[in-house]
């Protein structure tokens, strides 16, 4: 019997159940079992995609490209004595050509009609629903504390096993669902959002707010200029009065009290280093360590391999990975991934300022601030580009915004 499946209705299934890949993981995690498969679930998605972009040859041939170049380099580190072949090696090799591989995938379902972008972005928004629910109720809890053992940081990570890809991904989800008026009950899931964003306590989902509240507010003092005043109140109220019947005046005072402390107990230098929680330094010991002719001939173009620079931050009780994006595809694996996801990003913001210039929508307004804000989550915190989680919702925003400037379709209007 020949079974048909709806290519549709099975990429929409793949994106929806992309957070449960990361819960499972991470429970098994919590077990002592360190089994990616989260990895292993979204290697299925990337090439069952990938099979269905083979119709539009560019895009397909792209793809191949992107493959084809990260191996290679990977290949040339092993065979210059950098790199060598691992289980963890092969990992992150995988990881980066599926991360760097996405935006080109979804961007080609969306323009060969493979699927609809207004439902596209619908499946983006309904999969992060399940990371708002369990963030909300880890207060009670029902979901897994950030900080189990510091009394200085606040913030949960709902079933999850970690804190800062959840702030990417729902910055990200934020940005769709103040776009999309066709989702259902989208005031209440607004607010919620807010509220799983301040239960990180993360200061980039605070962050993130202010950017969006003060964007929106832009928005309607230059389109909306009848109404400006009442608008901007309403922008005011909506975005900060559900934060402050939740946390209240006292756990305000509490929190920043906690960073005062959290600054002085760790050392922080300035207040550069405090912002980036000490990312920078782990730049500076995979600089200071990573010493010898291989190093200094080969490592400035090909990288310096993934494992080294693991090894060196850990011996330098800095972490376990580098974490600003940037600079991890450049120790990591050298100019060309990096040139890439520089070209990936630029080009993402340059369209979503092209077609905000031909429709001046708040929905092409949203996108500007939107990548803006991912990426500079990307530059400065990390866990976009190396996590199987945010990049997907990354990608999708990526693909959304160059979609819109295509030849072949008109430009976006608000759902």
């Amino acid at each position: 019997m020949k079974i048909v499946i709806n290519k549709e209705r099975f990429i929409y299934l793949m994106i929806f159940l992309n957070p449960f890949f990361e819960i499972i993981y991470g429970l098994l995690y919590r077990m002592n079992i360190d089994l990616p498969i989260n990895q292993l679930c979204r290697m299925v998605m990337f090439v069952s995609f990938w099979i269905m972009i083979a119709n539009d040859k560019k895009s397909f041939s792209n793809v191949f490209l992107i493959v084809v170049c990260d191996t290679l380099i990977w290949m040339l580190q092993v065979a210059v004595g950098i790199s060598r072949v691992s289980f963890d090696e092969i990992v992150f090799l995988i990881k980066l050509i599926y991360a760097t591989s996405l935006p080109a995938i979804f961007l080609s379902l969306i323009r060969t009609k493979l699927i609809d972008k207004n439902k596209f972005i619908n499946a983006i928004i309904y999969s992060t629903f399940v990371i708002v629910f369990s963030l909300c109720i880890s207060p009670f809890g029902l979901g897994f504390r950030a900080w189990e053992t510091n009394s200085y940081r606040t913030g949960y990570v709902g079933w999850f096993r970690f804190g800062n890809y959840l702030t990417a991904t729902l910055l990200v989800s934020f940005c769709l669902i103040l776009i999309d008026k066709t989702v259902r009950r989208r005031k209440v899931w607004i607010f919620f959002t807010i509220i799983a964003l301040v239960l990180t306590g993360n200061k980039a989902a605070l962050i993130g707010l202010v950017g969006y509240t003060v964007w929106i507010s832009l928005y309607w003092l230059i389109h909306e200029k009848n109404e400006h005043a009442n608008k901007f109140f309403m922008a005011i109220v909506v975005v900060f009065f559900p934060i402050v019947c939740l946390i209240g005046i006292f756990f305000v005072v509490d929190y920043v009290k906690n960073q005062i402390a959290l600054y002085d107990a760790y050392g922080y230098k300035n207040l550069f280093t405090f912002l980036l929680s000490n990312r920078n330094l782990q730049v500076r010991s995979v600089v200071n360590s990573l010493r010898g002719e291989v190093f200094e001939t080969w490592g400035k173009v090909i990288g310096y391999g993934f494992s080294n620079v693991i090894n060196c931050i850990k011996y330098n009780n800095r972490g376990n990975s580098l974490e600003m994006d940037l600079y991890g595809l450049y120790y990591y694996v050298g100019l060309v991934p990096l040139v890439m996801w520089i070209f990936i990003y630029f080009r993402a913001i340059v369209n979503a300022f092209f077609n905000y210039k031909r429709n001046r929508s708040l929905g092409n307004w949203m996108l500007i601030i939107g990548l803006a804000i991912i990426v500079f989550h990307s530059v400065f915190s990390g866990h976009v580009i190396f996590e199987s989680l945010t990049v997907v919702y990354a990608a999708a925003l990526i693909a959304i915004s160059n979609s819109n400037v295509s030849r072949r379709m008109k430009t976006i209007e608000e759902p």
